[in-house]
């Protein structure tokens, strides 16, 4: 019997656990997390199924050299959502053939993008 792999999750090490799944539960407009071990790390399960695992952060190195790097997601109207919605400042925009896509730092350091449409792009959908 040969066994494959298939995607579990994502980590996230971060300085505050409950705010950050907070923050997960707004940015992904809605889901559900738990504490799922004593020292409080959180298990976050988006409302697509995408689970992150958010971690206290051990050593004070950055975010991406913790487990987790720009993640991406897609939303129409990413821009008004970053700014007014999440309250965080456009960092850079650049464009593909699809449309804009906004990056943003989050209060723990993580470099998000959002692009700004629905479908999904060709390298992802083929």
């Amino acid at each position: 019997m040969v066994l494959t792999a298939s995607f579990d999750h994502i980590e996230a090490h971060v300085k505050d656990v409950p705010a950050y799944c907070l923050f997960l539960v707004k940015l992904f407009g809605g889901g559900r997390h738990k504490v799922v071990d004593a020292a409080g790390t959180a298990m976050f399960i988006s409302p697509e199924g995408l689970c992150v695992e958010v971690k206290k952060r051990a050593v004070p190195s950055p975010p991406a050299a913790s487990g987790i790097c720009q993640p991406c997601l897609r939303r129409s109207g990413a821009k008004r959502f970053i700014e007014e919605e999440l309250g965080f400042p456009i960092d850079r925009t650049a464009e593909n053939a699809s449309g804009k896509v906004y990056f943003f730092t989050d209060r723990e350091g993580v470099v998000w993008h959002l692009k700004d449409y629905a479908q999904k792009d060709e390298f992802v959908s083929w």
